[in-house]
């Protein structure tokens, strides 16, 4: 765990079987990377984001999976750079940014997870150049006060495609490719405040 201005960079590491959080990430105004790890099988969120800063939380190249709650977690101004991970197997959410958490996810991989592959809930996330597929419920769910970006995006064979998007706030879709099965459920509606 780093907390309270902690600072550093964990790479190839293995950390599995925790009672809650694989990594739990809760810093002030320093930078933490998190590279080419595993992190699986704990009893709550793989990596759980929190508390933001100044500073700058980087998770690349790594393996997240089978872990009980979400694959990441992002919540209460946690703003991590999720780049080239593949997220997968989890018996919750791939990733979940709620209660005012923001990130970007870049190029990664969002698979098989017993639930939804993204759901953003009260936050702000941009994703591009990802996948998301496979999930046992929708791909991608926008609810509550939700704002962010889904560019070049590839979406399929989730089991209800993409979620209509239930936001108060604006989801941006900038050259996005449904599979088949997702166009059939593609139903995309913006609430803006006031309607």
């Amino acid at each position: 765990m780093f907390h309270e201005n902690g600072f550093g960079t964990i790479e190839k590491c293995e950390i599995s079987g925790n009672a809650l959080a694989g990594l739990k990430i809760r810093s002030g105004d320093h930078s933490i990377s998190v590279k080419k790890c595993e992190i699986h099988d704990g009893g709550g969120s793989g990596i759980l984001i929190l508390d933001n800063g100044l500073g700058e939380t980087t998770i690349e190249q790594s393996q997240i999976f089978c872990n009980a709650n979400a694959g990441i977690e992002i919540r209460r101004g946690g703003d991590p750079v999720i780049r080239n991970c593949d997220i997968y197997e989890g018996k919750g959410w791939g990733i979940l940014c709620c209660e005012d958490g923001k990130g970007r996810v870049e190029g990664c991989k969002i698979y098989d997870n017993a639930y939804v592959g993204v759901e953003i809930k009260k936050g702000e996330l941009n994703l591009k150049d990802c996948w998301v597929t496979h999930n046992s419920y929708y791909g991608i769910s926008v609810s509550d006060i939700a704002i962010g970006t889904l560019e070049n995006c590839h979406y399929a064979a989730n089991v209800y495609g993409m979620c209509p998007f239930r936001a108060r706030r604006y989801i941006r879709l900038v050259g996005n490719k449904p599979g088949l099965a997702d166009r059939l459920f593609h139903y995309v509606y913006l609430l803006r405040p006031g309607r």
